[in-house]
């Protein structure tokens, strides 16, 4: 995804035109998974839109800016379905889907579901005039972390994009989010501490991605 970020910033793209997003995952696909208070409003606050859409949103103004205007709509996979300590229906949505225009105006559209069956990716792809991106983390497996880049420039067909993909040795391996947390989430917080004793500027990268090279055969 930093290389994606820096591939738009170089304009390997060009102006943007459409932007698709997907975040699946299916932890509630089954009827009969045990309910949780994420499946209630009050409690919760909202359902996939708060789990996952707002690293959908974010991911969309990190790369492309801001949105300008929204319509959506979601929805309850079994709304008899109650959650935990509550004696009425699930009321927090368990997919939505929203076209946008962004200021530049490029449209978006992106889903984000909980209950897709089977499903546990990261889908982001851009189409612009001068070329597409398109990323693809697949979350499944002993190397869920590593991601796929495809790019295309010009009239050719989309290709590997590749990139260095690991982890610090630091982190080890096992629960996912243990890992994300040391890979990602610890030198960020490290970094942005630091800038702030330093009253320096600080971006969210945990390292530095070089923009790729341009050139009429890039792939």
């Amino acid at each position: 995804m930093q290389r994606f970020h820096a591939m738009v910033e170089a304009g390997h793209v060009g102006r943007p035109f459409h932007i698709g997003v997907r975040w699946l995952g299916g932890r509630w696909a089954e009827e009969t998974a045990p309910a949780t208070w994420r499946m209630d409003r009050a409690q919760a606050g909202h359902g996939a839109m708060g789990d996952m859409g707002v690293h959908v949103i974010d991911l969309l103004r990190w790369n492309f800016g801001e949105i300008a205007r929204v319509m959506a709509d979601e929805g309850i996979a079994y709304p008899s379905r109650s959650a935990p300590g509550v004696d009425r229906p699930a009321d927090a949505e368990d997919f939505c889907t929203v076209i946008a225009e962004l200021a530049s105006g490029a449209q978006a559209t992106f889903t984000v579901s909980r209950v897709a069956r089977g499903a546990n990716e990261q889908t982001v792809e851009c189409y612009g005039s001068q070329g597409g991106l398109t990323y693809k983390l697949d979350r499944v497996g002993s190397r869920w972390y590593r991601g796929e880049l495809q790019a295309t420039a010009g009239s050719a067909a989309s290709r590997p994009s590749p990139s260095p993909a690991g982890l610090p040795k630091s982190t080890g391996e096992g629960d996912q989010l243990e890992v994300t947390g040391k890979a990602t989430i610890g030198p960020l917080v490290k970094r942005f501490l630091t800038a702030i004793k330093r009253a320096s500027p600080h971006r969210p990268h945990w390292r530095t991605v070089s923009a790729p090279k341009k050139s009429s055969t890039q792939s």
